[in-house]
């Protein structure tokens, strides 16, 4: 029975380490599998798995504990997802911080670049106009990494819903 619990959690590890996210200026990859801000929650789930707990504050955020992960909803659109925070640090200052560090990757879809801890807002846009990449380019503000996290925002004006 251990030796059965000890692959278990060797294959449980093994797979959140392979978590890769792939970014555009207005979708992320998850494994290969395209996200917008059309995509409600349960589509992550069926991707990520059930979140450890839900911190329901003026929105719902999902945490993914054990992917250092965590996903806010609109507090508008319920189940409309707005943000992907990914926690590069063990036990965050907050209550929804992940209790466990982000271990993916992360990169822009279609180079090399890859982010990480150290990676800043700067570096992004300037590798972005150096190559000529228009994933992330313009969608930077000047915050970088508050408090050891990566946070990913759909495009705003991709919620309102067609009325044609």
């Amino acid at each position: 029975m251990k030796t059965a619990i000890f692959f278990f959690l060797l294959l449980t590890t093994s797979l959140l380490k392979s978590q890769k996210f792939e970014l555009t200026h207005n979708k992320v990859y998850i494994n290969g599998v395209a996200f917008d801000s059309t995509n409600l929650i349960e589509d992550y789930i069926k991707v990520l798995g059930q979140p450890s707990r839900v911190k329901h504050m003026v929105n719902n955020i999902y945490v993914f504990d054990t992917l250092g992960l965590y996903i806010y909803e609109s507090y508008k659109q319920k189940n409309r997802i707005i943000e992907l925070s990914f926690d590069f640090v063990n036990n965050g200052p907050f209550d929804f911080s992940p209790r466990q560090a982000f271990k993916g990757a992360i990169q822009l879809r279609d180079t090399p670049f890859k982010i990480n801890r150290r990676t800043s807002y700067k570096r992004i846009k300037r590798f972005c106009k150096k190559n000529k990449n228009t994933s992330l380019q313009n969608k930077f503000d000047t915050t970088q990494f508050n408090y050891g996290t990566f946070n990913f925002m759909f495009e705003q004006d991709k919620y309102k819903r067609n009325t044609n």
